[in-house]
């Protein structure tokens, strides 16, 4: 897999929250002629895309058809730093298969999984 496409609503408040609050690093961004973006996490681009050209019937119910997860060393610390900053949706617990994850959402409501080893 080389990348992953998120139709958003808006391209700066997004990249916002993946560069800024996330940490990604910003492959691009263009907001002349059309608003898309790019950031890359562990090797893979994740294109931000406004989803105001999809005709309505392509627009999928954001946020619940798909969630990315990231692994971060420490799950606790990165939702105390997040605290106030982004929404949380449910916060860390330890999983049966062992990792120790949590959930916050994007600009749209996409869920992002933040998850570190017990």
């Amino acid at each position: 897999m080389t990348h992953v496409v998120i139709y958003v609503s808006d391209v700066k408040d997004s990249l916002a929250f993946y560069s800024m609050l996330l940490g990604l690093k910003v492959n691009f961004s263009r907001f002349e002629n059309e608003d898309v973006a790019s950031v890359q996490a562990g090797g893979i681009d994740i294109i931000l895309h406004h989803d105001r050209d999809l005709p309505a019937e392509e627009r999928a119910p954001r946020g619940r058809s798909i969630f990315i997860e990231f692994g971060v060393e420490n799950v606790d610390e990165e939702f105390d730093r997040l605290r106030g900053k982004a929404l949380i949706v449910r916060e860390p617990v330890t999983m049966s298969f062992g990792l120790r994850q949590g959930y916050i959402a994007d600009p749209d409501g996409f869920l992002i999984c933040l998850s570190s080893a017990e």
